[in-house]
């Protein structure tokens, strides 16, 4: 009977010791997964960033252009004469 209790004692340390193992090798394996996980999550954070700032840039030169080209047909409209002023001019 007490070998009995021994062969299981044997046993249960066989067994925690292998459970303990297994753990451990998971742990390593997770913390892999995590880290290149968080690489990744930092390379898209990094990528979206550079994306929403050319996104701003070309906003902005949109916004330039734009305004530069009314500036330019205002000054267009501005520069040339009405009939009245053609009237008024001295023939050369």
């Amino acid at each position: 009977m007490i070998y009995f209790f021994v062969y299981l004692h044997f046993r249960f340390e066989k067994c925690v010791t292998a459970k303990e193992a297994l753990e451990t090798d998971l742990y390593k394996r997770f913390i892999l997964v995590l880290n290149e996980k968080k690489a990744k999550i930092r390379n898209l954070h990094k990528l979206l960033s550079e994306v929403q700032e050319l996104e701003k840039n070309i906003e902005h030169e949109r916004e330039t252009t734009t305004h530069s080209e009314m500036t330019a047909d205002r000054d267009a409209i501005y520069d040339e004469s009405t009939d009245e002023e053609s009237e008024n001019l001295p023939d050369h």
